[in-house]
């Protein structure tokens, strides 16, 4: 059936997109998108820094490698610019988050998160949320919650307005997810808001649900790196 072939080409779209994002883990990828074209697939990457991606990387060899995996007709790569300040994507913050967590250690988790929080605020966001799960810090999975500011979690604002990115890294005590919500400083808000001026840290026991720790700092008390 002609809806069955439509899902599966976009099935084969999104895993493509997904292949792309882990060949360019490290270069501040934001997103991605596939545009069909007369002349065949364009695959648009918006990275941090493109000049790395297309120096480092045989775009003509990972465009056939993407033709022969996923199907997609006579594909070619375009590697752009992100349109937004990094510190407000958050598929940039998730990867230097799990960059940081590789390079210092998940012991200092705390510290990296209350820095990215600051970052994403002084950005100009109305409010950050960054989830980290995994065995962090100890050997027991666990669920590490740090807030700050206005961040509605349903309604139209939601779907209009906050932008989310899940990223995830394997490091030694196995593999450690990172969910990112921002709501950015353009986003159309109702009338009124109350933004709450303390970034809250709250760490939850993912087996049995039980909060283990909780931390309340004001932001002018966080000590960036």
């Amino acid at each position: 059936m002609i809806e069955n072939v439509f899902i599966k080409e976009s099935v084969q779209r999104q895993l493509a997109l997904e292949y792309l994002y882990k060949v360019f883990k490290d270069y501040g990828v934001s997103e991605g998108k596939i545009v069909k074209t007369p002349i065949g697939d364009k695959v648009i990457i918006y990275a941090l820094k493109p000049n790395l991606i297309i120096r480092n990387f045989n775009l003509s060899g990972i465009a056939k490698e993407l033709k022969n995996k996923f199907g997609l007709e006579n594909p070619f790569i375009d590697v752009k610019n992100i349109n937004t300040h990094p510190d407000l994507d958050p598929n940039i913050i998730g990867q230097r988050i799990c960059r940081a967590l590789e390079v210092k250690g998940i012991k200092v988790f705390k510290r990296i998160g209350y820095n990215f929080i600051s970052r994403v605020i002084k950005a100009g966001a109305y409010g950050v949320e960054i989830r980290m799960n995994g065995k962090i810090p100890a050997d027991r999975g666990a669920t590490w919650r740090f807030f700050y500011g206005y961040l509605p979690k349903v309604g139209e604002v939601v779907q209009r307005n906050v932008k989310y990115a899940n990223v995830s890294r394997t490091l030694k005590p196995g593999v450690i997810s990172v969910d990112v919500y921002i709501l950015p400083p353009d986003a159309r808000l109702p009338d009124e808001i109350t933004i709450k001026e303390e970034v809250v840290l709250e760490g939850v026991d993912r087996e049995t649900g039980e909060v283990i720790e909780k931390e309340v700092k004001k932001l002018d008390e966080i000590k960036e790196e």
